[in-house]
């Protein structure tokens, strides 16, 4: 309780969910209305209203902006190549499939359009993924009469010796 004596923390436990529950609740009634699979369409602006908020800006959520604006199809399209990014980042220990699955978990809570002018999104999305499907095996050593493998090693030896015992 006495954490709550600090005014800045005090005004987040006010603040709670900044009414998001209620804005997903309408953001879900919209894109029922407007056909799930295909959604609203990019310009599609809410009529709802909630008290204490007005209207709805966008509905603070990246997962039902895409369902709202472009359908359940762009929505499942963007969910499977997320998850085969962070698969493969997890498949090859890339430190940049956490960074990504942050991103992805705090768009839960915030998150309007996906493909806008340049923004956040674009360092907390497009940068990361692009790193990770982007990321290469390292190449293969080329084999060579110049590198010496080990049995090769062990003739070269032995004809050095013959040598050596011969002069």
């Amino acid at each position: 309780a006495s954490i709550l004596l600090i005014p800045e923390i005090a005004l987040l436990f006010k603040r709670g969910d900044s009414l998001r529950f209620q804005i997903w609740a309408a953001t879900i009634a919209d894109w029922q209305e407007c056909g799930l699979l295909l959604g609203c369409g990019a310009g599609f602006k809410s009529q709802h209203v909630i008290a204490g908020l007005g209207e709805i800006r966008h509905p603070h959520n990246i997962f039902l902006a895409l369902g709202v604006y472009n359908g359940l199809i762009s929505l499942s399209i963007f969910i499977v190549l997320m998850s085969v990014t962070l698969y493969r980042a997890w498949r090859n220990h890339d430190s940049w499939g956490l960074y990504l699955a942050v991103a992805l978990f705090c768009l839960c809570f915030d998150g309007s359009k996906l493909i806008t002018n340049p923004d956040e999104l674009w360092l907390l999305i497009f940068l990361p993924a692009a790193l990770i499907v982007n990321r290469r095996a390292p190449l293969p050593i080329p084999q060579s009469k110049y590198v010496q493998i080990p049995e090769q090693s062990k003739k070269i030896k032995k004809r050095s010796k013959n040598f050596v015992n011969k002069s």
